[in-house]
């Protein structure tokens, strides 16, 4: 079991505490079946589910060039992407 740093809890809480969890509609049902509801503390400005392309181009790029980091080897993405996927995995 991994557990999240007291820091990133400590950010988590305050960002809940400003921003709280909004109810989203996911969007993959099958025709005819109950639809899943499920609670995101991170959502775009109209309280709808963050696109991945959308975090990538918006959120994540322009933050990893702004801090002067080069070209990074598809495995060196690849492991930055699991860290954000298991830290995704914790707000849920």
């Amino acid at each position: 079991m991994a557990y999240m740093p007291a820091s990133v809890a400590h950010e988590l809480r305050k960002h809940s505490e400003k921003y709280p969890a909004v109810e989203v509609e996911l969007p993959w049902g099958l025709p005819g079946t109950p639809t899943v509801k499920v609670l995101l503390l991170l959502t775009t400005r109209f309280g709808n589910a963050v696109a991945v392309n959308t975090y990538n181009t918006y959120v994540r790029k322009p933050r990893w060039l702004a801090s002067g980091s080069s070209h990074r080897s598809r495995r060196e993405r690849s492991r930055g992407s699991g860290r954000l996927r298991t830290a995704t995995a914790f707000m849920c």
